[in-house]
């Protein structure tokens, strides 16, 4: 099974998605022998994947599983809450677009299963509603 450390950054209601292939996805990915821990994996794949973005990692958020969208693998997602430290870099290495989705447009993005379940957990437990700011 393939494992990998992925990240929620939601911001105004929406989640923050990277296309990758044909699918989008939430920033992450597998952890690299240098990384000495999850929260460094995910540092390191965001700084790869949106040229130059920084987040600070929150709570550990659960364990998703499901298949990769191209190869069909088996595929454990550890999910951390994040946020953005200042604003999100562009599309590099293999990511194409990087977009925010909400829950009145979910249905136009071809998102990756497991990705999909991450954000209908949220959603479910109110994450990805907008609070007013008073």
């Amino acid at each position: 099974m393939r494992y990998g450390v992925y990240g929620a950054v939601i911001k105004e209601g929406r989640l923050l998605f990277v296309k990758n292939d044909s699918h989008y996805i939430l920033p992450g990915g597998k952890p690299n022998e240098d990384d000495g821990s999850e929260k460094e994996t995910l540092r390191r794949e965001f700084s790869e994947e949106i040229s130059g973005t920084r987040v600070r990692i929150g709570k550990y958020y659960g364990t998703f599983r499901g298949k990769t969208p191209n190869s069909g693998k088996d595929i454990e997602a550890r999910v951390y809450l994040c946020e953005l430290e200042g604003e999100v870099g562009k599309p590099s290495a293999e990511i194409t677009d990087v977009v925010w989705v909400g829950r009145e447009d979910v249905g136009n993005y071809e998102i990756a299963q497991v990705s999909l379940n991450v954000f209908n957990s949220l959603d479910e437990e109110g994450y990805l509603l907008i609070h007013d700011k008073k």
